[in-house]
């Protein structure tokens, strides 16, 4: 596509953007963050973005918000997690009362008003085009709140069901979530994407985390979007003294998937533990950022990230741990593994450190190959097929994400689900 073409793509998808702000009558706050969006316009982050040949798809199409609507379970065409839980449903971006639990034990749910809530700029670690986009059209912000000392054995489910409309149009679903987990607090929170029709829609998720001093939560992310959806996830997480968060992401579906981690360790003694498993496959794209910012001293960071690329999928890796000055005894390491099963695959790595402080503890890296050819024979050797034998690999590859899901049901369930998307790919 040449460059005047793509320039009237950008053109028209801001304008586009424009009307569906000024639809109706947007909180302060919003406004604040669509200024920023035209900031971007011009800066060297929105070129990147909009210059991206695999976004030329969703520059053509119309876009649209869908109506505040509901579904009930005859609707509903995607199962739902077999999993002991608090339910909290949503259909495109709205709260769906049908579908959710009445009683979420400890957890304390508010659904309110943008324009009735100040949300605080501490929240905002890293800037980015699609943050501010969803910031400035989303509606509502989901308050999630677990009071002081509460340690709730069953997890929370948040389940994000979406839809589109029709073909050449994107409904453009936004999601505004705060969650605060107050001092000694414990829980787990799933929070489930998943598609229920095979039309185009756009997930534009923005999700902000405080935990107060000695606070633990673990949060895990699981993707199963359409093949025709897009997904833009921002996550700013402020962490404090003697506090505790898991991350896991497990990423399947959807056309194209970006994930945005940013973390801020504020105090000391804080444990953070970052794992993704992606598997994209056909013409697939995934792209996942991380932002790690040690701000103070005795914290440890963790994180993995694993990719299964298959036929023509692109993957994309970028992550940064900052070591502040004072943020002396840090203990920070990121790895980045990613597997090829075929030759026309593309992936592209890039796992970085800055540190300013001395007597510190970190490391980096990025491994990308194929299929262990001695692994395969020795396989082969004990009479197993050579499909199987990839399969196996495969599997033991993914599986080391997995290891660090506490909860039962949850790892079961998310062993079946890459199991079921192994059988899927072409090997």
């Amino acid at each position: 596509m040449d460059k005047l073409k793509y320039n009237k793509y950008i053109v028209n998808i801001l304008n586009q953007y424009h009307k569906l702000f000024f639809c109706k009558k947007r909180s302060n706050n919003s406004h604040k963050h669509w200024n920023k969006i035209i900031k971007f316009k011009s800066s060297n982050y929105s070129k990147n973005i909009f210059h991206s040949a695999f976004l030329k798809n969703f520059f053509k199409k119309t876009l649209f918000i869908p109506e505040k609507n509901t579904i009930n379970n005859s609707k509903l065409n995607t199962p739902l997690l077999s999993v002991s839980s608090y339910k909290l449903v949503f259909f495109n971006g709205f709260f769906c009362k049908s579908l959710s639990d009445n009683d979420y034990g400890e957890w304390k749910i508010k659904i309110q008003k943008k324009n009735k809530i100040h949300t605080s700029p501490k929240f905002l670690i890293k800037s980015n085009f699609f943050l501010h986009l969803s910031e400035s059209l989303s509606e509502d912000i989901i308050c999630i709140d677990l009071e002081k000392n509460s340690k709730v054995s069953k997890p929370l489910y948040l389940i994000q069901i979406s839809e589109g409309k029709e073909n050449n149009k994107i409904a453009i679903i936004n999601s505004r979530i705060h969650v605060n987990i107050k001092e000694n607090a414990r829980g787990e929170i799933i929070e489930h994407f998943l598609g229920n029709n095979n039309y185009s829609y756009c997930n534009n998720v923005r999700t902000t985390f405080l935990l107060d001093d000695h606070a633990q939560i673990n949060y895990i992310k699981i993707n199963l979007d359409n093949f025709n959806s897009y997904h833009f996830s921002n996550n700013d997480i402020l962490l404090n003294k003697n506090s505790k968060f898991f991350n896991h992401i497990f990423t399947f579906g959807g056309c194209i998937y970006q994930n945005h981690s940013n973390i801020a360790l504020k105090d000391s003694n804080i444990n953070l533990l970052i794992n993704s498993l992606s598997i994209p496959s056909s013409k697939q794209i995934i792209d996942i950022n991380t932002y790690v910012d040690h701000q103070s001293c005795l914290c440890k960071s963790r994180q993995l990230h694993k990719m299964i690329l298959s036929e023509c999928s692109k993957g994309k890796f970028f992550g940064i741990i900052k070591v502040e000055k004072n943020a002396i005894k840090t203990d920070g390491h990121m790895k980045n593994d990613n597997l090829l099963t075929s030759k026309y695959t593309q992936i592209n790595t890039k796992p970085q450190l800055e540190i300013y402080a001395d007597d510190v503890k970190c490391s980096h890296g990025a491994t990308i190959g194929y299929i262990n050819s001695k692994h395969l024979f020795y396989l082969r050797s004990r009479g197993i097929s050579k499909t199987n034998a990839k399969k196996m690999i495969i599997h033991a590859f993914a599986l080391e994400v997995l290891k660090h899901i506490s909860n039962k049901s949850v790892y079961d369930i998310l062993n079946n689900l890459i199991i079921s998307f192994l059988e899927k790919i072409k090997i």
